[in-house]
């Protein structure tokens, strides 16, 4: 399964736009990250379409997100007509092209951008390694004790879901992953049904 690019730079514009300066492309990383378990923990599947990668001694990553952001965006025209990009020191920095007027979503519905702006106003003042600190100490719990892996289960498990609960979310996770049978979209449109 491919990764949302058109999603994902919506959800770049969004965190962005209530940032008045230039963000780097390691507090975006994390703040997807954050937005894609925020999500989970409300709807089972990842804003991103993207797979958690865990780390025995670093925090964990959205790998194919990651490699996105530092590399591929220069090819996306979604995002490089509303973001623009400059490196200093050969770190990478990331605005809106036009700050106060970025903020149209066409692939996001009301309920995503709502998680989003409550991810960011929570997380958005972090600095990087705040950040890091943070997701590392939550991904203990999600990684396999054996291989260090994201455990979809134990992720569910974090969040205090009963043992019925986690097995159902884990089947629903892991059969999306496997199939792409469900969009997030439908999830959250049909949540009763699903959850």
């Amino acid at each position: 399964m491919s990764i949302n690019l058109a999603k994902i730079t919506e959800t770049v514009v969004l965190l962005l736009s209530k940032d008045e300066d230039k963000v780097h492309q390691s507090k975006l990383s994390r703040l997807l990250l954050l937005v894609d378990t925020h999500i989970m923990d409300r709807y089972i599947l990842p804003l991103t379409d993207d797979c958690i990668t865990c780390f025995k001694h670093e925090p964990p990553i959205l790998r194919n997100v990651d490699t996105f952001i530092t590399k591929g965006f220069t090819s996306y025209s979604l995002w490089t007509k509303r973001i623009k990009h400059s490196k200093e020191k050969g770190e990478l920095y990331f605005q809106l092209i036009h700050p106060r007027t970025e903020t149209h979503c066409e692939h996001l519905n009301q309920t995503e951008i709502n998680e989003i702006n409550f991810v960011q106003m929570i997380f958005g003042n972090f600095t990087v390694p705040a950040l890091d600190t943070y997701l590392y100490d939550l991904s203990v719990d999600w990684r396999d004790k054996e291989s260090s892996e994201f455990n979809s289960y134990l992720f569910f498990k974090s969040l205090r879901f009963s043992e019925t609960e986690c097995r159902h979310r884990q089947r629903f996770f892991e059969e999306h992953f496997s199939e792409g049978k469900h969009t997030l979209h439908e999830v959250i449109a049909n949540r009763q049904k699903l959850v």
